[in-house]
C-alpha cells in the first residue's frame, strides 16, 4: 500500500480529485475495512491529528485523514485548524505558519476547499 500511495502521488502530481478517486478504488479493491467508530477510543482525534501532522509516510498521513473524515466524521475545518494551531518541532514557526497561511488563503479565495487542502497536506 505504501508504494501504491507514493506512486499515485507521483503519477497524478497535484490532481487531488484523481488521487482521491484512485484511493477509493484501491480501498474497494483490497476490501480494506477500517475500525468502527465505537472501536476507536476517545483520545483518537488527537492521535489521528498528530499522525496527520507528524506522520513520516504518506500512507500513515492518508490513513489518519481517512479515519478523521470518514470514521470520526470530523469537520474538515476543525481538522485544518487543529493542524495549524502550532508548528511541529522540526519545522520553523515561520515556515509552518507561512504554509498554513497559504492554505488558508486558498480556502478563503475559493481555489481549494478544506478537504483538498487536507489531502494536499497529507501527500506533500
Amino acid at each position: 500500500m505504501k508504494e501504491n500511495a507514493e506512486n499515485l502521488s507521483l503519477s497524478l502530481d497535484k490532481d487531488l480529485w484523481a488521487i482521491s478517486s484512485e484511493l477509493d478504488k484501491m480501498a474497494s479493491a483490497k476490501n480494506i475495512s477500517l475500525p468502527a467508530k465505537k472501536d476507536i477510543f476517545i483520545g483518537s482525534y488527537f492521535e489521528l491529528l498528530n499522525s496527520l501532522k507528524f506522520g513520516k509516510s504518506r500512507e500513515k498521513k492518508l490513513i489518519a485523514l481517512e479515519l478523521l473524515l470518514n470514521k470520526l466524521k470530523e469537520d474538515p475545518a476543525r481538522i485544518f485548524n487543529g493542524l495549524a494551531y502550532s508548528a511541529p518541532r522540526n519545522v520553523s514557526s515561520e515556515d509552518w505558519f507561512s504554509l498554513m497561511a497559504d492554505y488558508d488563503i486558498a480556502i478563503k479565495s475559493g481555489k481549494m476547499d478544506y478537504e483538498e487542502v487536507l489531502l494536499d497536506f497529507a501527500i506533500r
